[in-house]
Formats: C-alpha cells, structure tokens, sequence
C-alpha cells in the first residue's frame, strides 16, 4: 500500500464514522474491470446497502499543489468506467479549474476539494446513490449579529 499523507487516513477515517457499522470503507482496494479483466487500485472503495440496494463508491484523492485539470478527471473516469462501482468522486487538496469541474459534471462524477469532502455527510450521499441521485454541494453562510441593550 503507497505511503498515505495525514489528511487522507483522516478522509477515511471520516468517512467511516460518518457511515457507521452499515458500511464498509477500505483503503487501496483492487478491483476487476469488466473487460479486461485486469485489476485496477481504487484509493477508497465504500460498500454499502441503502435502500435495500448495494451501493460501491470509488473515491479517488490528488494532492498535488495544482488544482486538479479536466485532463486528470478524464483519466480517471475512462478508469474507472468499466469498474463495479455505482459513483466515481475525485477528491482534489487543491480544488479543480472550472474546465474540470465541467468535464465532471458532463461525466456524472462527484469533484470536491478536501474541505469539501471532509463536510460532505456520506451516510446521506450513499443513500442518496441508491435512489440515483446524487451531488455534492457546499453552501456558506456569513452571518452577521447585531446587539442590541435596552437601556440597560
């Protein structure tokens, strides 16, 4: 197994708590592609039941110092294309261009930047996966507070 930096064991490891006992969540598993035959190494493969259906998510995770480019998401979906899984996310340190966060959407694979992932709720995405849906979002919020005494 290749030498894995601190944030990605504690990628795993959030995803596995965050999907509990109901999941399997395994690092560097090889899988057969479908028309080859040949294995071919998925960086987290998570296997669960949601709706009474099998569910596999393959995640795959960069972190190179460059936002991920649509060359790296095309290369990885034609990868992963002929694998037994349901959803295909890449998961980049560094975000991704637009030009790949297009090509992504276009390939129906899930793209989020680390932050991103580390607040995604995985227990509701791979549910959502057995119905066929499924997108990661990232909302903000800024808040303002106002106080305001009485007099006192």
């Amino acid at each position: 197994m290749p030498k894995r930096n601190n944030d990605f064991q504690k990628l795993v490891l959030l995803i596995t708590h965050a999907l509990g006992d109901g999941a399997d969540v395994r690092e560097c598993v090889m899988l057969k592609d479908l028309v080859t035959g040949e294995e071919r190494e998925v960086d987290i493969l998570i296997s669960a039941t949601a709706g009474g259906h099998p569910v596999s998510v393959a995640i795959e995770v960069t972190d190179r110092s460059r936002r991920a480019g649509s060359g790296w998401v095309e290369q990885l979906g034609k990868r992963h294309e002929h694998l037994p899984i349901d959803k295909l996310v890449l998961v980049s340190r560094s975000g991704f261009t637009t030009p790949a966060r297009k090509k992504a959407a276009a390939m129906k694979i899930e793209v989020a930047d680390y932050q991103e992932a580390t607040e995604t709720d995985w227990a509701l995405a791979t549910s959502l996966m057995a119905g066929g849906f499924f997108e990661m979002s990232t909302i903000r919020y800024d808040c303002d507070i106002v106080l305001e005494l009485n007099g006192t």
